[in-house]
């Protein structure tokens, strides 16, 4: 009897530990980059869902954090994006601030277009504000930023818009930025372009202070 009392006593003492764990503790890991509105936590990276008040959403995108590598398969978005760094007056489709190697593998056609007209702010297709993005795959990748307020010097549009250097390997990437004060198809702030394989398309719209289709801070080598 003794004994019995003595195991059921252990089996709730382990209950009362497992009720009164914090929530955090069973928390879904949250990574850096957002795809079509919706943040990358370990719960969902095997198939990201589209945030809420999309205009169009089909196909799978998936996240492997330990190599940093997005897949798209079929992808297609067309919405509002996400902020980037919860800053209002920035927007993008697939974004992250901190990653320092993203890889995006192509499959089938995808599309990523970011809606919006005379934002008051940036608006960028992709964006990769610290480290750089390599392209693979044999897939089509259209991605397009939206319209943003021309007459402020700091609304620019940009499709395509990576710090560290963009690797070019494979699949087919046409980019279109929109109108702003500045408009750009394909950007590296902080680093080379660099195409061995696959096709490119960089097409820039009206801009107040420079409309070009390609731009980088070092080299653009085909």
């Amino acid at each position: 009897m003794k004994k019995a009392l003595s195991i059921l006593l252990s089996l709730l003492m382990v209950f009362s530990a497992f009720s009164v764990m914090p929530f955090s503790a069973f928390a879904a890991e949250e990574y850096d980059i957002w795809v079509g509105g919706t943040r990358v936590t370990s719960d969902n990276k095997n198939n990201i869902p589209a945030a809420a008040g999309y205009e169009q959403y089909s196909g799978t995108a998936s996240y492997e954090p330990s190599t940093e590598t997005l897949t798209l398969n079929n992808y297609i978005y067309k919405g509002t994006g996400n902020f980037i760094r919860n800053v209002s007056t920035m927007v993008g489709g697939v974004c992250s601030q901190t990653l320092n190697t993203l890889t995006i593998i192509l499959k089938g056609n995808n599309s990523i277009t970011v809606t919006g007209e005379d934002i008051n702010g940036c608006s960028f297709g992709i964006y990769v504000g610290n480290g750089g993005v390599t392209f693979k795959g044999d897939g089509t990748l259209n991605v397009e930023s939206a319209d943003v307020d021309a007459s402020r010097v700091l609304s620019n549009t940009v499709a395509v818009s990576v710090a560290s250097g963009i690797n070019i390997e494979g699949g087919t990437i046409n980019a279109l930025a929109k109108k702003g004060a500045d408009s750009v198809g394909i950007s590296s702030s902080n680093g080379a372009i660099y195409i061995s394989g696959g096709r490119v398309s960089a097409v820039a719209g009206e801009a107040t202070i420079e409309s070009i289709g390609m731009r980088a801070s070092n080299s653009i080598s085909v």
